[in-house]
């Protein structure tokens, strides 16, 4: 893949509500909490992200479920600043209730070939599956 100067936000504000499956972010202004944005890059607008990527697993110390992830990509809608997508139900309730989970959110930067670019990551953790 082709390194560009422009560079996706991290994601920020990540919200998910355990009993619906309803996963929510907000599109970030800057890298993260792992970097700063190098001089002579700039961080792509919203309207440069072709899509995120989410992948959802069980933060499982001893690895046992933690091979057991829920990954997806979906396109950005154009249509709406809010950015969500809901976690498949079939797979929250596999896993044992109470189970830690982290979340992983990730922008995808869109090139002017309509190919995917740079993918910049933000992590999540303190979300359980619901307990009934």
């Amino acid at each position: 893949t082709m390194l560009t100067h422009n560079l996706p936000a991290a994601p920020v504000e990540i919200e998910f509500d355990t009993a619906t499956g309803v996963l929510e972010w907000e599109y970030g202004d800057n890298l993260g909490e792992c970097t700063t944005v190098p001089s002579g890059f700039t961080v792509a607008p919203v309207t440069a992200i072709a899509g995120y990527e989410i992948v959802v697993e069980p933060d499982d110390d001893d690895e046992t479920l933690s091979k057991f992830t829920y990954s997806v990509r979906v396109p950005r809608d154009e249509s709406t600043d809010t950015l969500s997508h809901t976690v498949s139900a079939s797979y929250l309730g596999s896993l044992p209730p109470g189970t830690d989970i982290k979340i992983e959110v990730g922008a995808i930067e869109e090139r002017d070939d309509e190919s995917f670019g740079n993918q910049t990551f933000s992590e999540e953790d303190g979300f359980s599956t619901p307990v009934p």
